[in-house]
């Protein structure tokens, strides 16, 4: 990374502003040209817009002095509708949010900027100066992104692209590959995709500025003044097509901006130099074993525009994190022909003995050690003037890797098959084994545009969470990001996106080959300087050699290979032909990781009983629902439609702002909301809700991670870490950086040192996420039933806690083909220059995992209670050192009828049998929280309250929940902000001293600091709804007096009350007990009128739950629900009438008010709902469409046609 220690110089020329980022440096000078003005060509429909429509011709408008006082201001890098949004231009359309405010992301205002403003090209313009000092030097002008194609005229002269990486047209033709090494170069035949259909002259494309994920370097040297010239430069830019070019590429995150984000997407820079340009800089460091030496190979590319070669001197000052200097190293006589770009100098430890450093300062990820940075500053010097100079931060540390197999495919198959999901890559970083936990990342505004606050929160924020890495998916977006990520230990895995023309290599056409080959080129020259960067994904979901892709998918792989061969990269980090569980062709395995493991919600246990779901190394899984706080909630959907979701007028409203294609709706997260807690009366019931079963699947599966590490875990991705845009799917924190139960729960389930109850085998353990150990530590296990009062005799136990660690991978257990060997997955290139396979061993199997401890099984803790606990009970965990300090603290709210996972699995969403029922929560009694600010300090640039709360009564405080408003309104939340624990169990008489930390550049006040409860929102009142119902209920058994009772009416209603064997099978696994398998359902139309459940026998009861789903789908629920009962089914009795319309729940909970007698149940649903209006401009399409769903709105929802019914449960209470 050239360094550039910028300073700001304002300059004003002609009327035209211009912000430069200069850098002097000794010889040379830098600018990030980031001020423009933007103007549409020919026409625009927005007025503003067409009236500044550039219609005249490019001769004319090419020229320096052409006026664009009229132009809208722009800012690069960033797309033009983001620097519209910013103007202002689109305010008259947008309805104001609830403040009376203009946000584009308020409801569905995104939607209502017109596409017809960029069916042509648009003009983007800036002037600029560079100093007398600079005269007679060469002048480098760089674009770090332009999407999709531009023209570019420096001072009215239209410049060609020279310099390139690709220069003979044979490297884009089939050829010898890993599988045929003879092959002959052969041309093949394809029209492409998008832009780039129908060109095929080498010699033009190639001299254009096509592709957004390129770096253009362009000599302007001749093209430009000095002293108080003013220079200027205009690009003409075409949008790209989205989806079918090379681009970027939404999949179905977010919808589809109108502009199909195009404009100058990545930074623009200006340097000067002499003869020889320095760039793109590697470190490739080799640390032994024992961590006492490490060995460096320096890396750099150096370029000569001139039509002279030179012969130049070029030196290296390594300098540790101190500022030391620790090793020079001289390389002479270095000859750089003319016109030569990119062309690498190596500095080897096995040339240089000063590049063997004794003791280095390693780097490590975050919680596994410090990152110390050395820097390396490279000269390159002609007749003893310098040239060039380049400074690069770098980390010292060695990335290693294999792929062994989980324990669990024991139980699949006797040969483990290259392609099953129990193959997992295990990275080691610096030789010991890493497990690694992060977040999809998705580019963090809509429109492209850069914001170094909002990269401070995002990488703060997974440290926050207990997680090592992110995974960004093609959108490259900011080097600022990478830098954060070197200094905090971040790591960084990154590649080609999926579903988009990325995804189809078999049929790229020659200019699209060429743009990809440049276009890895750019992206991986520019990843690899950072030590964060440890794997690079030739392909996301397929591999680009996948057998549907043939012979040219295959040499588009071989080209990935050797170009990542080229750069070096297989010494630097690891790759993998793709983020699933295919084989490629090309190698006969996978990358060692799986996409298996549902992109929606699931209920707690499915983390641990459903092998797909933490197995393996996921690659993207996890995450769906995330429904942000109420505060955020109110920023983008109007008054009016905060409630209740699952109705005809606030359907499409909510479901706006989810993400597309399967994952429209918020319906699976919604199911396990409302079964689990019961519907919710208002807005704020529901939201607290939310945040709470968040927090719980989190918390989950993080747990089951950590606690199946290295044996059946390496890694995973929660889909997805942060949205583009305020969404309610798939984040961990919120668009406006605001925390909730999601990331509460991750951070709790990723301590550094974490107790935990496992809540499928109901065992307790402790987990070590470091490197560290701990001796003499007390764990602490306690039991309180629903009432407060503890009922159990605590469990203790004096532990030692190892650090994190595993035994070496051995041959794996099983006989088959597949034994632990070593397979290639691409190539290096030797010390002679000639390509060769790398290999990694595959198929081995690690039979031990350090740092997991376990501490107390089921029967353990059966034993200690002194006291039946109630339908839902609470443990309560604690781990102290041996000093007495706290490590870890814990609780769970335990249901005795808990989740039973594993209905059915497929890509999207896996089914449940059951869910939990938590709904006794429902009656815990208001508490008077205290709470008080107890202390205040300043952590570098961080300010850090620390407030008391306490619980002073004697019931359980539940989701105690605290939050930090910037004023006293309490309407604006302080972010981003960083609570030590939150959504945490205050026991009867206890006080927790929490910090809150938040940064002072982001808000220096006094912050307002609230608590709540989820006693003090639910206020319940029926102490019937308390009785315990789940008493001395066998495994696999029930106390539903309707299980595997015969109903009739409608279509299959079997479905509502028969239970599967695998459900059964299920629930034993578990430790729990089955009522109802709610997988399956039944149907009833308006004029059948009722399902009849027949008891068998005239029973007493007083309690009956119903549940209205379809799989995923909310729609089939009814506004009204009358019971009615019978002893002869012939007059009935009116028993409850139950008002859902103000809900929209999918879960009928009924207390009866007084016990109820009969033998037949009967259920009359009525209100079915009605037509749900689509919301937004749900014409557009995006090419291709996108699963069918609109990329921009969200279309309507048809009224439903009956009731689905898939559950019925009735129950007695006991006394």
């Amino acid at each position: 990374m050239r360094q550039q220690y910028l300073c700001r110089v304002l300059a004003i020329f002609l009327g035209a502003l211009m912000a430069i980022s200069c850098v002097p440096k000794e010889e040379n000078y830098s600018m990030q040209l980031t001020d423009w003005k933007i103007a549409p060509t020919i026409t625009a429909k927005t007025p503003v817009l067409k009236a500044i429509a550039v219609s005249d011709a490019d001769e004319v408008v090419k020229n320096a002095e052409y006026s664009t006082t009229d132009w809208i201001k722009a800012v690069a890098p960033g797309t033009v509708l983001g620097s519209l949004v910013d103007e202002g231009v689109y305010d008259y359309l947008f309805e104001p949010d609830n403040d009376g405010k203009i946000n584009v992301f308020f409801n569905d205002n995104l939607s209502k900027i017109p596409e017809d403003d960029f069916d042509h090209q648009w003009w983007y313009s800036t002037d600029f100066s560079i100093p007398s000092s600079e005269a007679g030097k060469r002048i480098t002008l760089t674009f770090k992104g332009i999407s999709y194609s531009g023209e570019i005229y420096v001072n009215g002269t239209k410049v060609i692209n020279k310099y390139i990486n690709i220069r003979d047209e044979d490297f884009l033709k089939n050829g010898p590959t890993l599988l045929d090494h003879n092959a002959s170069v052969t041309d093949f035949e394809s029209e492409g995709a998008g832009s780039l259909i129908g060109v095929t002259d080498f010699e033009e494309y190639k001299s254009q500025f096509i592709g957004t994920m390129r770096t253009y370097d362009i000599d302007i040297s001749d093209l430009v003044e000095t002293g108080k010239a003013i220079n200027n430069i205009k690009v003409k830019i075409t949008k790209p097509e989205y989806r079918d070019d090379l681009t970027y590429y939404w999949v179905d995150w977010n919808p589809k901006p109108a502009d199909a984000m195009m404009g100058i997407t990545g930074g623009v820079f200006l340097q000067t130099s002499g003869s020889a340009l320095l760039a793109n800089p590697a470190v490739v460091s080799k640390v032994s074993i024992d961590h006492k030496e490490a060995n460096l190979n320096l890396y750099v590319d150096a370029s000569n525009f001139t039509t002279k070669d030179v012969t130049g001197k070029l030196t290296a000052v390594i300098k540790d994190s101190d500022g030391k200097t620790v090793a020079t190293v001289t390389k002479e006589d270095v000859n750089i022909p003319a016109d030569a770009y990119n062309m690498e100098i190596e500095l080897r430890a096995d040339d240089h003995s000063e590049l063997s450093l004794d003791n280095p300062q390693l780097w490590w990820p975050y919680l596994s050690g410090d990152q110390p940075l050395y820097t390396v500053d490279y000269e390159f010097i002609i007749d003893g003037e310098i040239s060039d100079k380049l400074n690069h931060r770098f980390g010292i540390r060695e990335i290693s890797s294999e792929v062994n197999v989980a324990s669990y495919a024991n139980n699949y198959a006797d040969t483990i098959s290259a392609g099953h999901l129990s193959n997992m890559l295990q990275i080691y970083v610096n030789h010991r084994p890493v497990l690694l936990k992060g977040g999809g990342y998705c580019a963090s505004d809509l429109f492209l545009r850069h914001n170094l606050n909002t990269n401070e929160a995002v990488v703060e924020y997974v440290k926050y969470m207990g997680m090592n890495m992110i995974r960004d998916e093609g959108k490259f977006f900011d080097n600022n990001l990478l830098d954060l990520m070197d200094e905090n230990g971040i790591l960084l895995m990154t590649g080609w996106c999926c579903c988009d023309r990325w995804q189809s290599p078999g049929s790229f056409s020659k200019a699209e080959r060429f743009v990809a080959f440049e276009s890895l080129y750019a992206q991986l020259r520019n990843a690899r300087e950072h030590p964060c960067m440890f794997l690079w994904f030739n392909g996301s979901d397929d591999p680009p050699s996948i057998a549907r892709q043939g012979i040219n998918g295959q040499n588009v792989e071989q080209k990935y290979f050797e170009i990542e061969a080229d750069l070096r990269w297989l010494e630097i980090g690891v790759n993998s032909s793709s983020g699933s569980s295919k084989v490629g062709t090309l190698t006969g395995v996978t990358g060692g990781m799986h996409m298996d493991a549902s992109y929606d919600s699931q209920s707690p246990t499915w983390y641990y009983s459903e092998p797909k779901g933490t197995y393996g190394f996921i690659s993207e899984g996890g995450g769906g629902g995330s429904i942000p706080v109420q505060e955020t909630m109110r920023r983008i959907l109007p008054e009016a439609n905060l409630w209740p979701y699952n109705s005809e007028e606030n359907y499409n409203v909510w479901n706006y702002h989810t993400s597309r294609g399967s994952f429209n709706n918020l319906g699976q997260h919604v199911m396990f909301i409302d079964g689990s807690y019961g519907a919710s009366a208002s807005f704020d019931e529901f939201i607290t809700r939310a945040q709470i079963f968040q927090y719980n699947i989190q918390r989950a599966q993080y747990e089951a991670i950590n606690y199946n590490r290295y044996k059946n875990t390496t890694g995973v991705i929660n889909w997805m870490l942060n949205n583009a845009w305020p969404v309610m799917f798939w984040n961990q924190f919120d668009y406006y950086m605001n925390p909730n139960g999601t990331t509460f729960g991750a951070r709790k389930g990723n301590e550094p040192v974490h107790i935990m109850y496992n809540v499928f085998n109901k065992s307790v353990n402790v987990i070590n996420n470091t490197f560290l150990s701990y001796s003499r530590a007390e764990a602490t296990m306690s039991v309180y039933d629903i009432e407060g009062n503890l009922i159990n005799t605590p469990l203790k136990k004096t532990i030692d806690i190892v650090a994190d660690g595993v035994s070496e991978a051995v041959d794996y257990a099983i006989s088959g083909e597949n034994k632990r060997s070593p397979r290639t997955i691409g190539l290096i290139k030797n010390a002679s220059g000639n390509y060769e396979p790398f290999q990694i061993n595959y198929f081995g199997n690690i039979t031990n995992a350090h740092g997991v401890i376990d501490l107390w099984n089921n029967e353990d803790i059966q034993s200690s209670l002194v006291k039946p606990t109630s339908d839902v009970y609470f443990i309560r965990l604690q781990l102290n050192d041996a000093e007495g300090n706290i490590i870890s603290l814990n609780s769970y709210a335990v249901p005795m009828r808990n989740d039973i996972a594993g209905a059915s699995h497929a890509w999207n969403r896996s089914g449940n049998f059951q869910v939990a029922d938590l709904t006794q929560l429902n009656q815990l009694p208001d508490v008077n929280l205290e709470i008080s600010n107890t202390a205040s300090k300043k952590v570098h640039n961080m300010n850090v309250m620390t407030y008391s709360v306490s619980n002073s009564t004697e019931n359980i405080a539940y989701a105690v929940e605290l939050k930090a408003y910037t004023d006293g309104d309490h309407k604006t939340l302080v972010s981003p902000v960083f609570y030590q624990d939150n959504l945490f169990t205050l026991f009867p008489g206890e006080t927790r001293n929490i910090d809150i930390s938040y940064n002072k550049s982001d808000f220096d006040g006094n912050v307002y600091v609230t608590v709540n409860c989820y006693n003090n929102i639910i206020k319940g009142s029926d102490s019937r709804a308390a009785t315990n119902i789940y008493n001395d209920v066998p495994l696999g058994g029930s106390n539903n007096i309707a299980r595997g009772k015969v109903v009739t009416g409608g279509t299959n209603n079997n479905n509502i009350t028969t239970i599967n064997t695998v459900a059964l099978n299920n629930a034993e696994k578990g430790k729990t007990f089955i009522d109802s398998d709610m997988y399956s359902y039944a149907t009833l139309t308006s004029e059948e009128a009722s399902f009849v459940v027949d008891l068998e026998s005239v029973q007493s009861f007083d309690r009956i739950m119903l549940r209205w789903n379809n799989t995923n789908n909310l729609r089939g629920r009814p506004g009204h629900i009358k019971i009615e009962v019978s002893e002869e089914n012939n007059v009935y009795a009116e028993v409850a009438n139950y008002d859902n319309s103000g809900m929209g729940s999918i879960m009928t909970n009924i207390i009866l008010p007084v016990q109820a007698r009969g033998r037949y149940v009967k259920i009359i649903p009525t209100g079915l709902l009605g037509v749900s209006p689509a919301v937004g401009m749900t014409e557009r399409q995006s090419a291709g469409g996108v699963f069918g769903q609109s990329a921009s709105g969200i279309e309507q929802e048809d009224a439903s046609s009956a009731f689905t019914l898939s559950a019925i449960e009735i129950y007695t209470f006991k006394k």
